[in-house]
């Protein structure tokens, strides 16, 4: 037999309904909030950690932001990888990226501000909305960041090495740590677009390419490889030419292959790991992989984390020696050697060497950085190296 329910009944339950969803609804939004406080703090919704410092960030436009730091990085990821890599290879970019953005806010560029949004730095663009994975990524590696001996250094990376890293001293001038310095066979980014390319350019063009940067080429001249490094990748071009006259003298220009680069554009030639040959359409560069080479290979990184390796393998793989640190606990230590250093202005007297480090020394992280800004070429070109260049429809 059906019961019929009466009015009363009826508005007692759909009272009762109310009041359940009611407290469903408030009990979600609870532990929304609870759960996902480190979601608010990455995007500047929380207040601020040490972890998560603000970076002033040079717009193309000009104006200059000031963003956290998790934040930031959505920003540079997403021009910088696929959304669709493994997670692995993602976070290992997040780590890259966030290592590199607080190397450069304790050695700005510029006062105004500690990274610009160009191929100078990180290319960075601001969006209201991120892929879930780039998000994912960036929490599971929250506030960890490379280290050497306690100290920050510039965590370069590229799109494809082509086989073979290189150091960094061989592209920029300055003194690097060895996680920069490691040149080693990689055999991971076989896959990636730029891995054999060909560059084809007249005599003529090449001929004034050259004279506009102050070279000396009379009629008759050639060019060739003069230095490669123990992994094939070209160090020097040596241009030969002989003066017209009677005495004809002979002469050799050395030319750096990373200037020749910057000169007739990263995107015509790749990298410094090429041939060099001749035919009737003028001077063939016939070569391997994207970019400098230096640090992390973010086709290397698709290609190991495709292979089971996790983003702590990946970077131990291109910064050897490394070490990977929590952001909070270095800023600690550094706080804690400030301290010492206005101790010691304040009492004119020098720090005792405590019994485990060697008598006249000071701990790495009290050391000046006096690595000079002065490249042999122009400035990092991370971004110009990015694989987004590589990759216009996965964007």
């Amino acid at each position: 037999m059906v019961k019929t329910m009466n009015k009363l009944d009826m508005s007692f339950s759909n009272y009762g309904n109310k009041v359940v969803k009611s407290i469903s609804l408030l009990t979600s939004i609870v532990l929304f909030f609870s759960g996902c406080g480190s979601m608010r703090q990455m995007m500047g919704m929380g207040k601020p950690e040490k972890s998560n410092p603000m970076i002033r960030v040079s717009l193309e436009n000009k104006k200059i932001i000031s963003i956290p730091l998790e934040k930031y990085l959505l920003g540079v990821i997403s021009k910088e990888v696929p959304a669709d890599w493994p997670l692995e290879a993602l976070k290992a970019q997040a780590v890259a990226s966030r290592t590199y953005a607080m190397y450069r806010k304790e050695h700005p560029r510029d006062s105004k501000f500690d990274v610009s949004s160009t191929t100078a730095d990180q290319v960075f663009d601001k969006k209201h909305q991120y892929p879930a994975a780039l998000i994912q990524a960036i929490q599971e590696t929250k506030g960890e960041i490379l280290t050497y001996q306690g100290n920050i250094f510039e965590a370069f990376f590229h799109s494809a090495c082509g086989g073979a890293s290189e150091k960094a001293s061989h592209v920029w001038a300055g003194d690097y740590p060895p996680p920069l310095e490691s040149s080693h066979e990689d055999p991971f980014c076989s896959a990636a677009p730029h891995r054999d390319w060909t560059y084809t350019v007249s005599e003529e063009t090449l001929e004034n390419i050259l004279k506009d940067k102050n070279y000396f080429l009379p009629k008759d001249w050639n060019i060739g490889i003069d230095q490669r490094d123990d992994l094939g990748r070209v160090q020097a071009l040596s241009i030969e030419s002989t003066a017209e006259g009677k005495k004809k003298n002979k002469t050799v220009q050395i030319l750096n292959a990373n200037t020749l680069r910057e000169m007739v554009g990263y995107s015509n030639l790749h990298s410094t790991l090429f041939e060099l040959s001749e035919d009737d359409n003028g001077i063939v560069f016939t070569g391997k992989g994207s970019g400098h080479g230096v640090g992390l290979c973010q086709w290397g990184a698709k290609g190991q984390a495709e292979e089971g390796k996790n983003y702590r393998d990946i970077l131990n793989f291109y910064y050897p020696g490394s070490d990977l640190m929590p952001l909070d606990q270095k800023l600690i230590i550094k706080e804690t050697d400030i301290e010492k250093l206005e101790k010691i202005e304040s009492s004119n007297t020098a720090i005792q060497p405590e019994p485990s480090q060697p008598e006249n020394t000071q701990p790495e992280n009290l050391q000046e950085n006096t690595k000079k800004e002065e490249m042999k070429t122009s400035k990092p070109h991370n971004g110009v190296e990015a694989i987004i260049s590589n990759l216009p429809d996965q964007k």
